[in-house]
């Protein structure tokens, strides 16, 4: 179970002073198109080689009503690997305390970044998410020395090359492997196995019936407080102290102007909607290895079957995503069940 109690509130120092300054002019669109440029280069774009993968595959002549199992699947997997979805008493309880454990010691300590503007600071993690991108590029924005390529992009280059068709088949088959997983979790044959799919439907509708936990806070805010978490940790990982300071900002606003007074090679918001586009597309890895996993027959019941709402997976999932994040920005250990947890 995953407990916000390794440390109590009140020892944790804070790492963000409540009043720091975020503006920062836009993010230029240079500097965005600069980081797609890879991507959308033709010998590299995603959607062609899924393209080429897939041809040999036919798409299944049946209506989409099931994909919601494969689009959740990869959700309910990592869900899986730390809470008992196979035993609901006790998945209802430790959602209870990990909520409750929570509430007691990050809301107190975290809650006031929800009283934060959100524009300043997604503008913020832009640029920090920006800066991230290029070094892993191989390119160190603060050098500023920065170039922009004389390429020139026929317009054709920026439509995606995926029929629709061939993009639900690479979803479905993306989602496969966690598929597999969930048998798995719950102790059921394999898929294409009897007893398989009434086994992992009836699982579905009983996950379905489970209760969110109960917290003190809205789900908006818990949003909220996700978002600000998560970007002012992308603001760290790109930026560490340096982003927190005057001096450290002084340089963010030097490099981001810089950027925006660079020529621009092509037009920038086609290919940058391009680059959304492909980044949006399942890793040709997890599509290659669910096609694997893929046998004839396979398909037909799970397309068939109307998935439930599962409501607690929201609110869980959010949850689960704020513990690295808080992990990254506070400093504070890896959060795991502890001594100090009420309910350890």
């Amino acid at each position: 179970m995953v407990c916000f109690c390794t440390q109590p509130a009140q020892s944790i120092p804070r790492f963000i002073p409540p009043t720091f300054d975020m503006a920062l002019p836009q993010v230029p669109l240079q500097m965005q198109l600069a980081a797609a440029l890879p991507a959308i280069a033709p010998e590299n774009r995603l959607d062609m080689q899924l393209g080429a993968f897939m041809s040999d595959f036919s798409v299944p002549s049946m209506g989409f009503a099931g994909m919601g199992l494969f689009t959740i699947a990869p959700t309910l997997a990592l869900v899986g690997g730390v809470l008992p979805l196979g035993d609901l008493p006790a998945l209802e309880l430790e959602m209870e305390q990990m909520g409750e454990s929570l509430m007691r010691n990050i809301w107190p300590q975290l809650g006031w970044l929800t009283s934060l503007k959100m524009a300043p600071l997604l503008n913020f993690a832009l640029a920090a998410q920006m800066v991230l991108d290029l070094r892993a590029l191989g390119i160190e924005p603060f050098d500023m020395s920065f170039t922009m390529p004389a390429t020139s992009y026929p317009g054709h280059h920026f439509r995606m090359n995926l029929p629709r068709p061939s993009l639900q088949l690479a979803r479905m088959m993306m989602g496969l492997p966690s598929l597999f997983a969930l048998t798995d979790m719950f102790d059921l044959p394999t898929l294409g196995e009897e007893g398989s799919y009434p086994g992992l439907f009836s699982a579905m509708n009983g996950l379905a019936s489970v209760r969110p936990p109960s917290l003190g806070i809205s789900f908006p805010m818990l949003q909220k407080l996700a978002l600000a978490l998560n970007s002012l940790a992308t603001i760290h990982m790109a930026f560490g102290e340096m982003g927190l300071s005057g001096a450290g900002l002084s340089r963010i606003r030097a490099m981001l102007n810089f950027f925006g007074g660079l020529p621009l090679p092509m037009p920038p918001l086609p290919a940058l909607a391009l680059n959304a586009e492909l980044a949006a597309l399942p890793s040709l890895p997890s599509v290659e290895a669910g096609a694997a996993m893929a046998m004839p027959g396979l398909m037909p019941p799970l397309m068939g079957f109307s998935m439930p709402q599962i409501g607690f997976l929201p609110v869980v999932s959010l949850m689960l995503g704020i513990a690295p994040a808080q992990n990254l920005v506070l400093g504070t250990a890896t959060l795991d069940a502890c001594s100090l947890c009420p309910f350890s």
